[in-house]
């Protein structure tokens, strides 16, 4: 009997520690064979609980590779251009970056606006003086994307290589991670408690 009990109690708590946490599932990417396109660079929220607080994109990794928000260049598109949206709009985003050659760019999104189902893409060429050719999709792997919950989560992953099908026009690099948001601990421990404790009456009563 004993041991039924703790069987029963081990089950509950692995119940108790799956319910603790859940996870909200971020996606980002890069898709063309320029960087200068417009919506090249994307982030979408696909699954989860809670709201975005913010994302950025770190390139510094790559030898070589910052943005180009320099106005005296030739190629000069002008700052991060926010295109395709949904569940968004151009007055929930406000983006962060330091000069004209930043090697991380950051979007602050506003309280409760980027949810579960939301996206957008948006323009921000890069360069990189040691490649000559256009700077495509799959060159930009190894950039950082971060994201932050507003309950505090994050976490970060490097893009890697999705596609270099050339034949079709496919040209893309990107990463999905997963955020685990969790229940306090108080109100873990109560779960379990209330879960365990009818079976240690029903053992004593045994």
């Amino acid at each position: 009997m004993m041991r039924c009990v703790f069987k029963s109690v081990f089950v509950l708590f692995f119940c108790v520690c799956a319910f603790q946490s859940h996870a909200a599932v971020i996606r980002a990417d890069a898709t063309g064979f320029s960087s200068d396109a417009r919506d090249f660079w994307g982030v979408s929220f696909d699954d989860g609980a809670g709201f975005i607080q913010s994302v950025s994109f770190d390139v510094s990794n790559i030898t070589g590779m910052h943005f180009d928000f320099d106005p005296s260049s030739a190629s000069f598109l002008g700052n991060p251009v926010i295109g395709s949206k949904n569940g968004l709009s151009n007055q929930d985003i406000t983006i962060d970056f330091n000069g004209t050659s930043p090697t991380l760019l950051t979007f602050h999104f506003e309280q409760d606006s980027f949810s579960s189902g939301d996206s957008f893409r948006f323009q921000a060429e890069t360069d990189n003086p040691l490649i000559l050719s256009q700077i495509s999709a799959e060159i930009h792997q190894d950039t950082l994307f971060t994201v932050l919950l507003q309950d505090g989560t994050s976490a970060s992953g490097n893009f890697a290589v999705l596609s270099t099908i050339t034949a079709n026009g496919i040209s893309q690099a990107g990463v999905t991670i997963e955020t685990l948001s969790t229940i306090p601990i108080p109100a873990a421990i109560w779960l379990f408690g209330c879960a365990v404790l009818p079976l240690l009456i029903r053992y004593r009563k045994a």
